[in-house]
């Protein structure tokens, strides 16, 4: 797994492990699920990343490409407080069992809706089993995704 990949939003940029991208992108894939109409491309470029943390490439994400109004910016932001909060107050969200249900998920969209079959990794996988679970930093981290999006940034 490379070390870390890159998020930028307008002209601000976060530098993130892979190990805290790949539960992120999974959790957030989990929750944009009811949210069809805005985030299907979204959605894709998470299943593809996802796929790409497995055989060790990078997942960067452009939020630009997906962010085209505020609203759905806040929309996303609120989305990731969400997943903060059940992280926080639910004993089971953050858990390996958890993150391999939503990973079957993963497999079937990819399937579904993807031009390319997913990688053996993604496919035979399963989460790791040397998953860490320190909610605390994953917690942090996530804080600071969400703030990447809430900056203003300005010139």
């Amino acid at each position: 797994m490379p070390s870390e990949s890159k998020l930028k939003y307008k002209y601000g940029q976060l530098w993130v492990k892979d190990g805290f991208l790949l539960v992120f992108y999974i959790f957030l894939f989990d929750e944009l699920k009811n949210d069809n109409k805005d985030f299907i491309e979204l959605k894709k470029e998470l299943v593809q990343n996802i796929d790409n943390i497995f055989i060790d490439m990078f997942a960067f994400l452009d939020f630009n490409e997906f962010i085209i109004s505020d609203e759905i910016k806040n929309i996303l932001i609120n989305h990731i407080e969400i997943i903060i909060l059940k992280m926080d107050e639910e004993s089971n969200y953050f858990s390996l069992q958890n993150l391999d249900e939503i990973l079957s998920q993963v497999r079937i969209y990819h399937l579904e809706n993807l031009e390319y079959e997913p990688s053996e990794e993604t496919i035979s996988g399963q989460y790791s089993k040397d998953f860490k679970e320190v909610k605390n930093n994953y917690i942090q981290e996530f804080v600071d995704i969400k703030s990447l999006l809430e900056k203003d940034y300005r010139i």
